[in-house]
């Protein structure tokens, strides 16, 4: 496993905007999948958390509530909480 000096810090603070993402997946041949499956092996994230944390970070996508609220019903008929 990895360590990262601030990552626990981050997922335990409820008000810290904090999203897993991909910056240029052409440039990196990666998907926003792959980032998560190496954030929940490397810094062993369990699952209920990692769900958590795709599920706030909605909060800081660059859509609409309308789009959000999509994203988060379809989310939680494949990974309920």
């Amino acid at each position: 496993a990895h360590y990262h000096p601030t990552f626990s810090q981050w997922m335990a603070a409820d008000n810290f905007p904090l999203a897993i993402c991909t910056d240029d997946p052409g440039v990196f041949c990666t998907t926003a999948t792959q980032e998560l499956v190496l954030v929940q092996h490397a810094l062993q994230v369990d699952s209920t958390k990692l769900q958590r944390l795709v599920l706030k970070s909605l909060d800081l996508a660059f859509c609409d509530d309308s789009t959000k609220n999509k994203i988060r019903e379809r989310w939680l008929e494949f990974a309920p909480p």
